[in-house]
């Protein structure tokens, strides 16, 4: 007879000295499962791996159309926010050459008529900041008018909170500077004013934000901010006149740069 494992010829009642050697049929079982185990594991870690990566991507992808969307939209009131689409020109605030004041990044240009001048230095940094840039401030000689382009840079604020703080802070400084100079009972007389619409600028919406304050004798200054954000930046035009026509007519005056 022949051994049944290797074939090998033994005489009867022998048994053959492979059989010893054999696993068991419990150890092979146990030695596939580890294997299948392995297998298991392996499998699940690739397609882990290969999950994560389009996860990775799928978020990659909805923070790139999130940017787009911020950066990228030509204007439209989000809830009370106004932005101006991205020109993807690096951030600037301007040139100045006379009464010539070009900003390709704003695609702002302006060239203003001889009664304005530039400011002086003291009332530049009257209007800076650590947090605002002042690309360029004038002041009309006779009249008082002023035109000044600014830029907050510090975040946080939605154009409507910037403008809001805006009038507050015309609010508070026009009071106090009445206070000063007046007697409480022309005081008294005074009316303060606060308006806000949509104004445009270089063929850009704007939102304008106006305190007018009417004198007893008839006379008025308007304070005008008008903003919009770009690029996480807001661009605020600051305006000083007579009336809101005039303060309307200065910005008016304003061109696309290209």
């Amino acid at each position: 007879m022949n051994c049944e494992n290797c074939g090998k010829a033994l005489a009867d009642g022998e048994a053959c000295d492979c059989v010893s050697q054999t696993p068991s049929v419990g150890k092979t079982k146990q030695r596939a499962g580890r294997a299948l185990t392995g297998i298991i594991i392996f499998l699940v870690a690739f397609i882990g791996a290969l999950l994560l990566d389009d996860f990775l991507e799928n978020e990659y992808s909805e923070l790139t159309d999130i940017e787009k969307i911020t950066n990228n939209i030509k204007f439209e009131a989000i809830g009370s926010d106004f932005v101006i689409e991205s020109t993807k020109q690096k951030y600037s605030i301007g040139e100045l050459q006379g009464n010539v004041y070009t900003n390709e990044w704003a695609n702002l240009k302006i060239e203003l008529d001889e009664r304005f001048t530039e400011a002086s230095k003291e009332h530049y940094d009257a209007y800076d900041n650590l947090l605002t840039d002042c690309g360029a401030y004038f002041i009309a000689e006779g009249d008082g008018d002023e035109l000044g382009i600014v830029f907050y840079k510090g975040g946080g604020y939605s154009v409507k909170e910037y403008c809001d703080e805006a009038l507050d802070t015309w609010m508070g400084s026009v009071r106090t500077h009445v206070n000063e100079v007046f007697s409480q009972e022309y005081i008294r007389n005074i009316v303060y004013e606060r308006d806000a619409k949509p104004v445009e600028i270089a063929g850009e919406d704007y939102l304008g934000v106006f305190l007018t304050v009417r004198f007893e004798n008839g006379l008025s200054t308007v304070y005008s901010d008008y903003c919009a954000e770009k690029d996480r930046k807001i661009i605020d035009i600051v305006v000083v006149a007579d009336s809101l026509e005039e303060s309307l007519g200065i910005v008016d005056d304003f061109e696309v740069y290209k």
